[in-house]
């Protein structure tokens, strides 16, 4: 093709028209042709989540780089455009060069099995090289000017960039079409702010990729006939990263340096869940399991088609917002990630991801602990004014003025008559807060009860409305393991109600417990001294 076609938008639009189906239908004929080889490579076998299925040919990044080496080669060759703009050519090539080398890595992985701080290793020295050769997280325009990073820190950036995105497609590739169809989406959008910064070779290498991409999900799409393995995750990941900042680095609006970053939103939110989720859990980052969006998805009824479909959908949105970072209005991108954001987080929480959902509470019950912080110091002050009172019935009164100051609805003590006997049970004390209805039992309104058996605690509701938890403490009987009654407190059910038995449970009730125990022990022994008394003097009495 001439210069002079080129220098037309028709000469460009017929040149990425050419190159994107010459890609299509190589890497369509590479596909079919190395699936048919892929056990005599040993490149089939069965998905690590379904060891029933069918073996499956792992030979989808292969002839996707095959595809984007041949038919960029020939176009590369017939157009003469890299020659004409060596400006974009100097930091294509590293790129490309470190996305074959993560080809290799991950056909290496595919055989082998490399162990994940080896590949990490690897991925580190390809964007080491990569920014060496001058691709790299340099700065971002600010609304003063264009701050430029340190040396070190660039260098950092742009080595956790290129690991966290070659990492991230490796760890969105779990269900059949989604890293492919990520992949088509930021390439796309990626396209596009190209040719809107005026480069048409970064802008080829794009298109070429769409189309390599777009015939590997012909046999990727459910059901799946061909994966696209590590050799095609990891060179995937490292090309997309590279291309994002070669494609963003001519922007001139202060949020720019995020464009790959929202394009690629659905990798790097999956990773990000992904860290969150092992950490929480306790577990090395490197280790499988089936809690990513996709499994996920899964799991709440979605068909794999579905899944893909729905995916599809988020990255195209997530594409055409990074397209918003372009614009010079703020307010207008700010309103749109607003937007976003907000959809994001709700699709997060409608994931119903465990450890989120486990966090979440935890965080709930860090905002609410000076609640629970004040509730635990009435009680234990509580234990210091039942040990300065004088006898049992003050003990008690002062016992009641403490539970008024938290949210305690009733605290009873109940005796057996005889220990281990359960109907021969009596409620000796009892307290009620005044406003609140007691929490028992009545002919009127039956109680529902739901247990917990959490130590000496149970669950239950009032009317399968209100719910409460009740802490029981016994009373042991003079034989072992005999029960001779216990003291009860019920309070209203709340996320934080078992932060709060660590003080009740082993520090007031058993001190009060001991008190009435001594006492009533004290009050039985008194009457049969008295019994004995009397029988002396009856027997005198008949003497005499």
């Amino acid at each position: 093709m001439s210069p002079d076609a080129l220098s037309t938008p028709k000469g460009i639009a017929v040149l990425f028209a050419v190159s994107f189906f010459l890609a299509l239908v190589v890497t369509a004929f590479l596909a079919r042709w190395m699936r048919g080889q892929a056990g005599r490579w040993g490149l089939a076998g069965v998905p690590k989540h379904d060891e029933t299925a069918e073996p499956v040919a792992r030979v989808g990044g292969l002839a996707i780089v095959a595809g984007i080496a041949l038919a960029g080669a020939i176009t590369m060759l017939v157009s003469g455009l890299a020659a004409e703009h060596p400006d974009e050519s100097v930091f294509l090539g590293p790129v490309l060069l470190g996305a074959f080398a993560m080809a290799l890595l991950g056909l290496l992985d595919d055989r082998l099995e490399l162990r994940p701080r080896t590949k990490v290793l690897f991925q580190v020295v390809a964007a080491s090289a990569v920014w060496i050769a001058g691709v790299r997280v340099g700065g971002f325009q600010a609304p003063g000017g264009y701050v430029e990073l340190s040396p070190l820190l660039s260098y950092g950036l742009t080595l956790l960039w290129f690991v966290a995105i070659t990492n991230a497609f490796n760890l969105v590739d779990g269900a059949d079409g989604v890293a492919g169809g990520a992949a088509i989406a930021a390439t796309a959008a990626m396209f596009v702010v190209a040719l809107l910064l005026d480069q048409p070779l970064v802008a080829l290498v794009l298109i070429i990729t769409a189309g390599a991409v777009l015939a590997f999900l012909l046999f990727n799409f459910p059901p799946a006939s061909i994966y696209l393995g590590d050799a095609g995750s990891l060179s995937l990941g490292f090309l997309l990263g590279g291309l994002g900042l070669i494609a963003s680095s001519k922007a001139t609006t202060a949020l720019a340096i995020a464009i790959p970053v929202v394009s690629l939103g659905l990798p790097i939110l999956d990773t990000g869940l992904a860290i969150v989720r092992r950490l929480l859990r306790g577990e090395g980052l490197h280790r499988r399991d089936l809690g990513h969006i996709h499994h996920r998805l899964q799991k709440l009824g979605h068909s794999p088609r579905q899944v893909a479909l729905l995916l599809y959908a988020v990255c195209a949105t997530l594409a055409l917002a990074s397209l918003i970072l372009l614009s010079p209005d703020m307010a207008a991108v700010g309103l749109v990630f607003l937007v976003v954001g907000a959809a994001t987080f709700i699709g997060v929480q409608r994931l119903k991801i465990p450890e989120l959902l486990e966090f979440r509470r935890f965080l709930d019950r860090g905002l609410q602990q000076p609640g629970v912080i004040a509730r635990s110091i009435a009680l234990r002050e509580a234990v210091a004014g039942v040990s300065g009172t004088a006898d049992v019935e003050a003990m008690l009164a002062e016992v009641g003025r403490i539970f008024e100051k938290t949210d305690f609805l009733e605290a009873e003590i109940r005796f057996m008559h005889k220990p281990g006997e359960r109907e021969t049970d009596e409620v000796v004390w009892r307290w009620e807060r005044p406003e609140q209805e007691p929490a028992v039992e009545s002919e009127d309104e039956p109680i529902e009860v739901e247990r917990l058996r959490l130590s000496s605690s149970r669950l239950w509701a009032r009317n399968a409305s209100a719910k409460f938890w009740e802490a029981r403490v016994p009373f042991l009987g003079p034989d072992a393991g005999s029960v001779a009654g216990w003291i009860t407190v019920r309070r209203p059910l709340g996320g934080h109600a078992l932060a709060e038995l660590d003080v009740l449970t082993n520090t007031l009730l058993p001190t009060v417990s001991r008190r009435v125990l001594a006492a009533r022990e004290a009050a039985e022994q008194l009457e049969l001294s008295a019994e004995q008394d009397a029988k002396g003097r009856d027997g005198e009495v008949e003497v005499a």
